[in-house]
């Protein structure tokens, strides 16, 4: 039985463990002004709340590679809440938000599966405090993602995706670019699901840095001309993120489907991971989420 996850990762071994999210509610006790892109709010009451302690200590572990993703902070209808030039995220007392957690966890990781019961407990941020409140929760085993692909597989770019000119690169290239720090706003279905094998890699097996861009750079050539963009609606937008730093990366959707069938569970399952773990660069800390879907219709109807 064919597995999901293409030939350059089953290379590494057999990929194991879960993903999940974890979703919970915020309540501001206050009116208050938050930074303009709200997962650096999410990432304080994660350090902060004693509910949330088991995630943030696996988030602590690792300093590359962190297997939890702290995303933006959404309103009560899904929304992610984020700012452009500079301006602060205004929210007012009472108002809920939506707060998610996404991450990896090995086998042997699982007795220290978090539990996350927050029943209320009062988190301050800065001037800032929230009531916090868990809403709920989704965990698959990775083994699964790619069971029933669907004809075509939509993808949402919900905050800014960075990923690096120079990610794939040669040695060579590398070099050239050095000190470039310029992001593609046209991503490419290879681009894509290389960087999610490289995510997985990275996460999965604890491949070394060079050895993950080398699963994906093969990843992407093997499935570049096996999927194609049936429609997309992308927009690059600039934000800012912490101090004097602004980022310009894109947003929207695209639609794909797998031509070969062959492949479909691979595509599927690759997209499936990058849904709990994010995207390029700077993922841990809410860029380049992505909300993967089923689309109904085949290539030309």
């Amino acid at each position: 039985m064919m597995r999901w996850y293409p030939g350059p990762l089953a290379e590494l071994g057999e990929l194991r463990g879960f993903v999940a999210v974890v979703r919970l509610s915020l309540t501001p006790i206050r009116d208050v002004g938050l930074p303009p892109f709200t997962s650096a709010t999410m990432k304080s009451i994660l350090m902060k709340a004693e509910c949330l302690s088991s995630l943030a200590r696996l988030y602590m572990i690792y300093d590359r590679a962190k297997p939890v993703t702290i995303r933006a902070l959404k309103s009560e209808d899904g929304k992610p809440l984020f700012a452009d030039k500079g301006r602060m995220v205004r929210v007012r007392r009472g108002e809920r938000l939506v707060g998610e957690l996404g991450f990896y966890l090995l086998p042997e990781d699982n007795p220290m599966f978090p539990v996350i019961e927050c029943n209320g407990e009062r988190v301050k941020v800065g001037p800032a405090e929230f009531l916090v409140e868990t809403l709920g929760a989704e965990v698959l085993n990775v083994e699964k993602l790619g069971s029933f692909p669907p004809q075509r597989i939509i993808l949402d770019l919900l905050t800014p995706l960075l990923l690096p000119v120079k990610l794939f690169a040669s040695a060579r290239a590398r070099e050239a670019l050095k000190g470039v720090k310029a992001y593609r706003l046209l991503p490419s279905p290879g681009y894509i699901l290389g960087e999610a094998a490289r995510q997985a890699a990275l996460l999965a097996f604890r491949a070394e840095p060079k050895v993950a861009v080398r699963v994906a750079r093969r990843t992407s050539y093997l499935l570049e001309p096996l999927v194609a963009e049936v429609d997309f609606r992308l927009k690059p937008i600039t934000v800012s993120y912490g101090r004097d730093r602004r980022v310009r990366g894109v947003v929207g959707r695209i639609v794909f489907e797998p031509l070969v069938k062959h492949f479909a569970p691979q595509v599927w399952g690759l997209v499936r991971f990058a849904g709990f773990i994010g995207l390029g660069k700077s993922r841990s800390v809410g860029f380049g989420e992505v909300r993967v879907s089923r689309a109904r219709g085949r290539l030309g109807g």
